[in-house]
Order: C-alpha cells, then structure tokens, then sequence
C-alpha cells in the first residue's frame, strides 16, 4: 500500500526535513532522527528507502508531542 504523503520525504536532503517546524522542534526532531537512524544500522545496516519516511514522521510527531520521561 502505497501512502502519497510520505513520498514528500523521500527525496528530501535531511536538511530540509523539518524546516517547517520552530527552532527547539527542530532540534528534538533531528535528535530523534538520529537515534532512530543510528539505532537501525547498527542492528539491520542501512536504513531502507521506505523506513526513512517512517522515522521522519515519528521523528517530528515526538518532536511536537515530547513523551514525559524521554529525556528529550
């Protein structure tokens, strides 16, 4: 099943991402980010085509909504 909005992640440059989002957003964003990122190659290698807008969604839905007790 093919979701049209994610395709607007796709081919971005990770720069871009969460450009749209307040300055603090877009640090805990790009942390979280990371964390996914790093935490998927170091158990599976590189992050596949699809996941990536996966991880960016999520990324910046805890970014705007921070979970209580994260740290972040």
């Amino acid at each position: 099943m093919r979701i049209p909005k994610l395709d607007d992640y796709s081919r971005k440059n990770r720069r871009s991402y969460f450009d749209d989002l307040p300055w603090k957003a877009q640090q805990r964003a790009y942390g979280w980010l990371q964390r996914f990122v790093t935490r998927r190659e170091a158990t599976h290698g590189a992050v596949a085509d699809w996941l990536l807008p996966i991880y960016v969604g999520q990324a910046r839905r805890l970014a705007l909504n921070p979970v209580a007790g994260t740290g972040h």
